[in-house]
């Protein structure tokens, strides 16, 4: 993860999610959330899908904050990560989020994030 390589960190951050994934008791998932600062966009978005598929609930805070992001591709994974850890704390910031978004491809994607996280449970089905 401190290689001078964007696609030697990208890289270690999808093969760290992996092993963490497969085994939960093999790491610490921190230096993803750490990886959703780092200068590359490429990085930041494996680090952030990669905490999204492992609903890693205490990412949730700094990937609300990556919903602010000058750039889209990180605003974008934030987005759907949140969706995937399922935090319903995340609705507020995904709504202000929206209202602020210009980019027309990435508005839809909180509204979908938006629409999945007010979705009940599938066990609240009873």
């Amino acid at each position: 993860m401190s290689s001078d390589s964007v696609e030697v960190r990208a890289a270690a951050a999808g093969a760290r999610a992996k092993i963490l994934h497969e085994d939960p008791e093999a790491g610490n998932p921190d230096a993803l959330v750490q990886a959703l600062q780092d200068p590359a966009s490429d990085v930041r978005s494996e680090a952030a899908s990669a905490l999204g598929n492992l609903s890693y609930k205490p990412a949730v805070v700094p990937l609300i904050g990556l919903l602010q992001h000058p750039e889209a591709p990180t605003r974008k994974a934030a987005a759907l990560s949140l969706m995937k850890i399922g935090d319903a704390s995340a609705i507020e910031p995904l709504k202000a989020a929206a209202e602020q978004e210009t980019d027309v491809v990435i508005k839809p994607i909180y509204t979908l994030a938006i629409n999945q996280l007010n979705r009940p449970a599938d066990d609240d089905w009873d």
